[in-house]
């Protein structure tokens, strides 16, 4: 992840709670693709489906670009590369490939669970690591696709 902003326009943004940051891998594509722009505000309340911007918990200092799937409170499994929520199928539009190996998490009340869209490029996410603290998380609120600007994927 990549910030690539002016010193005074990102100082404005800060003043706003607002952080800047730049997608630089493909594991939440189609939706974000590298050296898209991203816009970032403090996540209050996860929502499924939300993109947000945490640090990977293995790898200090390093950004992930992941979507919540499971919120506090529920059980996520993975069967047969189907998600399920507290044992019921999620719709995934946004999902690309095969959710990958089978499991089960249970997510606690100050926790979620986080997936790459392209499932099968990478699985730096909470099928790796388990469900993340909500706390420090960033939800992205603008994109810029290479240029474009557009509302947020869901």
């Amino acid at each position: 992840m990549k910030h690539h902003l002016g010193i005074g326009t990102t100082a404005v943004l800060a003043r706003l709670g607002i952080t800047p940051y730049r997608v630089a891998e493909d594991s939440m594509a189609p939706a974000l693709r590298p050296d898209d722009g991203l816009l970032t505000m403090r996540l209050h309340r996860p929502r499924r489906g939300t993109i947000v911007v945490l640090e990977h918990p293995e790898r200090p200092g390093f950004i992930l670009v992941k979507r919540i799937v499971g919120l506090p409170g529920e059980t996520v499994a993975i069967e047969d590369g189907q998600v399920l929520i507290d044992n019921a199928p999620l719709t995934e539009p946004w999902a690309q490939g095969h959710s990958g190996r089978n499991g089960r998490w249970d997510v606690s009340t100050s926790s979620m669970f986080v997936a790459s869209d392209a499932r099968e490029l990478t699985r730096s996410d909470s099928r790796s690591f388990g469900p993340l603290p909500i706390a420090g998380t960033r939800r992205v609120i603008h994109v810029v696709h290479r240029g474009k600007t557009s509302a947020v994927p869901t």
